[in-house]
């Protein structure tokens, strides 16, 4: 690699190896300066257009090369968004989900007993069609 983007290559190459075999056969297509094997026709058209961006300049081929390494390798542990709850709101949630419950058996058989069913249940399709 060249003395310019070393510190850079090192650190993908810790990040990588840390990660176990799958990022190891990355990180040797990324030494041997080749793209991964094309899974449909567009990730292929863009794997060729990233080769022929990676034989105009060999310092713009460094840093190309580890950026998308770092964009593939990295895609599938970032959420696509992430949920903001506090604590105190899903505690919330978590008591009303234990409470949408049928009436026990047990209690219906009371004596005296006028429960017969558990008339604040509400079902998830409706929560979630916001009915």
């Amino acid at each position: 690699m060249f003395k310019r983007h070393v510190h850079y290559y090192e650190g993908f190459h810790a990040l990588l190896t840390a990660r176990g075999p799958k990022f190891l056969d990355a990180l040797n297509l990324f030494e041997n300066n080749r793209s991964p094997p094309a899974t449909d026709r567009l990730d292929h058209q863009r794997r060729q257009d990233a080769d022929a961006l990676l034989s105009v300049d060999d310092e713009r081929r460094c840093v190309a090369c580890a950026e998308s390494l770092v964009r593939r390798s990295l895609t599938h542990l970032v959420p696509l968004h992430q949920s903001h709850k506090s604590f105190r709101t899903k505690q919330k949630l978590a008591k009303a989900q234990k409470q949408n419950r049928p009436v026990p058996q047990w209690i219906r058989l009371r004596t005296g007993n006028a429960i017969r069913y558990n008339a604040k249940r509400r079902h998830w399709r409706k929560t979630s069609l916001n009915i």
